[in-house]
């Protein structure tokens, strides 16, 4: 205590001068409007900034939530999206009805520097997601299911060299068969499709809808460069991809209500 008297004795000079600052201050401010009327948009200027930045992040911590709002939104609307197509095309569905439907699924694991490359994907069967479903990404094709558990499920994605797709040209509707060979994840390679066939660089590549697993013209790729095997006048196309391994965090999966029906159908054929 007799410390501290001491040191605003020795120091009173700047004490009083500090008070006299704070009275002037006050004095200003409370009668002068044209200084208080600064006071006042300085002060709201700084709590408008100061208000800014904590809005900005709570933005950030809801992105989380928002995104996973997002993807299951659009998984409503792809579900819309071929409902719609499947009745205006009259495929004889009953109304609003199509055999496609969509769930948001995010990445936990993937490799994109092997030969047998994989997806590892947070849904699984409780989800209703099944073997030998498709697998999409924000920009095309993915891949498909190989393996299932209840809350998880592991993918084939184009990226590997057991991954086959049949595949067509957007301009001419001629089809063939996509295959990687490796080593780059950013393309693959387009075979089956005759030589006499108008193939352009930068032609569209789209699934053929030549499979229970697929819907019909879903993204793939573009035309990156056109040869033919001499061998067999067929073309030897390399695609460069749409979906961005390197990038891919969120996916869909995509289920078909009738592939069990046409696999047994199809499957009687050899009875």
């Amino acid at each position: 205590m007799r410390s501290l008297i001491q040191f605003i004795i020795k120091y009173n000079a700047a004490f009083v001068f500090v008070l006299l600052q704070i009275l002037c201050i006050v004095l200003i401010f409370g009668f002068n409007d044209y200084h208080r009327s600064i006071f006042i948009n300085s002060g709201n200027k700084i709590t408008g900034k100061i208000n800014d930045k904590w809005q900005g992040v709570f933005d950030y911590v809801s992105l989380r939530e928002e995104n996973q709002s997002l993807r299951e939104e659009n998984a409503l609307l792809n579900n819309e999206l071929q409902q719609r197509r499947a009745y205006q095309h009259d495929f004889n569905y009953f109304s609003n009805y199509s055999p496609f439907w969509y769930v948001p699924a995010k990445i936990t694991n993937i490799s994109i520097n092997k030969i047998k490359n994989y997806i590892t994907i947070d849904v699984g069967t409780t989800d209703g997601v099944k073997n030998e479903m498709a697998l999409m990404g924000p920009e095309g094709v993915a891949g498909i299911i190989f393996r299932t558990s209840e809350n998880y499920a592991v993918a084939i994605p184009i990226i590997n060299t057991d991954f086959l797709l049949s595949v067509k040209l957007a301009h001419s509707k001629y089809f063939g068969s996509l295959s990687w060979q490796g080593p780059d994840h950013r393309y693959a390679f387009v075979s089956d499709i005759p030589g006499y066939v108008e193939v352009q660089k930068g032609d569209s590549i789209f699934t053929s809808g030549y499979s229970a697993i697929f819907p019909s013209d879903l993204p793939v790729g573009i035309v990156d460069k056109i040869e033919i095997d001499k061998s067999t006048s067929f073309y030897n196309l390399k695609i460069k991809l749409f979906t961005n391994f390197a990038k891919l965090r969120h996916v869909y999966v995509i289920g078909n209500k009738d592939k069990d029906e046409i696999k047994t159908l199809e499957a009687s054929l050899n009875d």
